[in-house]
């Protein structure tokens, strides 16, 4: 039964929510005059008169609603006092004739099944002894076969056989009975959501709920394309290696998926859903500040997203660091945010190289052997402080974006642009000798070490070698005169014992000579004989010097070019630092036979 209630002025106080009058009037015209109810006022056009003429006084009389009476309605207008002070209301009821609220019924039952073929998802509904009441066309042609679709009357488990029978599953045989037997137990649950994959590729997200009248209703969504978005994520998120998180904000519970659990080594089952005060425990001390006020400012709306490294307790006791990057997800109707989710990363291992690389790069810097990087245009690209000052630039800063040509001699240019280019590209090394101005204007000595890199930048290790060089010169320095002084010692010895010996037999060819000494009693020829022996022992004497410092050569096929270039750099070793030795040889040898040391001498 309709009831209306209705103001003096004919406005709508009440529609009854129950009733199956086509012409009910909608809720949302409560307050509003009764000729706003359209459908009404069409069904019974008489019904305002009715009203005013029961206001002013007439007995109102039950009035037949509709041609036929046993479809139509019986209206009532009844006056009623105001409640408690307040003015006399109209009561207007609607009483149904005994075959309308069949008609009404099966005029829902039109409209349902309408409502339900409008639908691109499968719907069906079954009663309560599992039977096809209603459905339509996508379940039916979904469960079909060679007998045609499915259709009314048919058991849940008769369906569930044919379309087993027909492969519209994509499972092996195998496996129907088990999954027919588990889809019937299944059904005494109150509610079901389930995915089942069509033989076509399709998914489905099964939705099978009881209804109040103790049947089912089942409706299977196509979410084939959201399957195959789910699946392209799962396969970034396994190649990508993080984890997902999601925060429920009013329920103060922290969700983790298995690989985010991984990340600390334990089981999803043991650390898959935490309080928010259990996560925070989890944090190191020293990061759960940064992490609260990162948190906080995504949530508040200062930044869009989320992004901090922390350190988080593994299961074994030692401390991982993460990186999380997340953002609010979901908000209530009101704007608040209420859910916060995102992924995380285990960055561990890059901590440890970050570690190592700032071990390393302290070292450079700390290092008094220059380092810089040019780049394959030859501009410096980094720089230590010790190349800076050993290249005579007083801020490292100065150096960066230069031409390293410019921070050497015109000559070592010249040289180090010939063998560079050629050794590099074939070798990928170059050990060799510079000169820079230095920063007092005076020329240094540098040990050059070139190493070329994958992407054509240049490595240059840089070391000060005036100093090595020159202790290297004073020894050589200190070598010769110890040389010079063992030689003339040795030429003094043999000078005495010359001069020595040549003093005896000069004296005896004089003394032999001498007209004095004539009454020796000797003859001429026997005088003769003895000056003759005295010039040959003088002769003698002579040998040791004509031999002195000559020894045996000992020829032997010896590569002139690597003669030439020791002998050169000896030299330079001797030569003063204002002063540069150049070599200008073939790439190929030399082959000559002779004594090397005489060659060097």
């Amino acid at each position: 039964m309709l009831v209306i209630l209705l103001s003096r002025k004919l406005d709508i106080l009440f529609i009854s929510p129950g009733g199956t009058a086509s012409f009910r009037p909608a809720q949302t015209l409560i307050g509003r005059p009764i000729q706003s109810a359209s459908a009404l006022i069409a069904s019974d056009p008489a019904l305002p008169q009715a009203c005013q003429a029961v206001l002013e006084g007439a007995i109102p009389a039950p009035e037949q609603i509709g041609p036929d009476p046993e479809l139509g309605y019986i209206r009532r207008i009844a006056l009623r006092p105001g409640i408690e002070g307040r003015p006399d209301e109209l009561m207007v009821t609607y009483e149904p004739g005994p075959l309308s609220p069949k008609r009404e019924l099966a005029d829902l039952r039109h409209h349902l099944a309408q409502a339900m073929e409008a639908q691109f998802d499968a719907v069906a509904y079954f009663d309560r002894d599992d039977r096809l009441t209603l459905c339509n066309d996508v379940f039916a042609n979904m469960h079909s076969g060679p007998e045609g679709p499915s259709t009314l009357g048919m058991s849940f488990e008769e369906i569930l056989r044919r379309s087993c029978r027909h492969g519209m599953l994509s499972l092996p045989p195998e496996l129907h009975e088990d999954w027919i037997q588990n889809r019937l137990a299944e059904r005494t649950s109150p509610y079901l959501t389930k995915e089942i994959r069509h033989r076509d590729g399709r998914v489905f997200r099964l939705i099978d709920r009881k209804t109040l009248d103790g049947g089912r209703m089942n409706i299977m969504v196509d979410i084939t394309e959201l399957a195959d978005v789910q699946r392209r994520l799962d396969e970034v998120v396994a190649a990508a290696g993080f984890g997902t998180w999601s925060v429920d904000l009013d329920a103060d519970s922290v969700s983790l998926d298995a690989r985010a659990t991984e990340m600390l080594a334990h089981r999803p089952a043991t650390l898959a859903l935490l309080t928010k005060s259990e996560a925070h425990a989890l944090l190191h001390p020293d990061d759960r500040a940064l992490v609260a006020q990162e948190v906080e400012a995504c949530l508040s709306g200062q930044t869009p997203m989320c992004l901090v490294e922390y350190r988080a307790r593994h299961k074994d006791g030692h401390w991982v660091w993460l990186q999380t990057r997340g953002g609010v997800s979901r908000r209530h109707a009101d704007g608040r945010p209420k859910v916060f989710s995102g992924i995380v990363l285990d960055i561990s291992r890059q901590k440890a190289v970050e570690a190592e690389l700032c071990l390393r790069a302290a070292a450079i810097t700390a290092t008094g052997d220059g380092v810089m990087i040019t780049d394959a245009l030859g501009l410096i690209r980094d720089s230590n402080p010790a190349a800076a000052k050993l290249l005579g630039v007083p801020d490292p800063g100065q150096m960066i974006a230069r031409p390293w040509v410019d921070l050497f001699t015109p000559d070592t240019v010249t040289a180090l642009r010939t063998q560079i280019a050629t050794t590099l590209a074939e070798a990928g090394i170059w050990l060799g000798l510079a000169l820079a101005p230095g920063a007092t204007g005076m020329r240094i000595e540098l040990d050059l070490s070139l190493t070329k890199m994958a992407d054509e930048r240049i490595v240059w290790i840089i070391r000060d070698v005036s100093a090595r060089n020159a202790l290297a010169r004073e020894r050589l320095e200190l070598r010769d005169s110890v040389n010079r002084a063992k030689r003339q010692e040795i030429v003094n010895l043999l000078a005495a014992g010359l001069t020595h010996d040549l003093s005896n037999l000069t004296a005896l060819i004089s003394h032999l000579s001498d007209p004095a000494a004539r009454n020796l009693q000797m003859d001429g020829v026997a005088v003769m004989d003895e000056i003759h022996a005295a010039a040959r022992q003088m002769v003698a004497l002579m040998d040791p010097i004509r031999e002195l410092g000559r020894r045996k050569a000992t020829p032997a096929p010896t590569d002139m070019g690597a003669l030439i270039a020791e002998a050169a750099g000896i030299l330079q070793l001797g030569a003063p630092s204002s002063l540069t030795v150049r070599t200008d040889l073939p790439n190929t040898p030399i082959i000559a036979d002779l004594d090397r040391m005489q060659m060097m001498q």
